[in-house]
């Protein structure tokens, strides 16, 4: 007989939140993640974790393969720098950072890492990083829906929805 398990769920108890009546909300593990001992066996590196729920009154689930995955970040150039006044100088700066001698090839391409170099850091010392914000709001809002829901942390909890759905 094949026998389906239970995928353990890494951070949140709950995955559903409902029903508020006279300020308590009714908090559930309903939405699961099933395996057999044949996958778990492949799979054994394999969590399941829970998302804060923000837009509905379910956390996602996500289904992580690898547990140790590294990645290298790849340079992207965001569009809205261009609003900014001082992002043609930085381009500038970077462009301009030495005096290249030698193969033509080799000079562009490292004028240009001098750029992205220089825009990235441009970037992290100038703007706001909206993906940081929600990532903190995602992590107060998982902490609250895991408390104890007073009439307060359900106010807060609201708020915020409304914060990250703004950014």
């Amino acid at each position: 007989m094949n026998y389906l398990m239970d995928l353990d769920i890494k951070g949140g108890r709950f995955t559903w939140f409902g029903n508020p009546r006279n300020g308590v909300i009714t908090r559930e593990r309903i939405d699961r993640a099933l395996v057999n001992w044949e996958w778990r066996a492949l799979y054994q590196q394999a969590s399941l974790k829970t998302l804060p729920a923000i837009s509905s009154d379910h956390s996602p689930l996500i289904l992580n393969m690898n547990q140790i995955q590294k990645t290298e970040k790849n340079f992207k150039f965001e569009a809205f720098w261009t609003d900014h006044e001082e992002c043609e100088n930085i381009v500038k700066r970077g462009w301009e950072k030495e005096d290249i001698q030698g193969c033509v090839w080799k000079g562009i391409t490292r004028r240009m890492e001098n750029c992205k170099e220089e825009l990235t850091n441009w970037s992290k010392k100038t703007l706001k990083r909206a993906d940081k914000e929600i990532c903190k709001l995602k992590e107060e809002l998982k902490k609250l829906q895991d408390s104890d829901l007073s009439q307060e942390k359900q106010q807060r909890i609201q708020q915020i929805k409304e914060n990250i759905a703004a950014l």
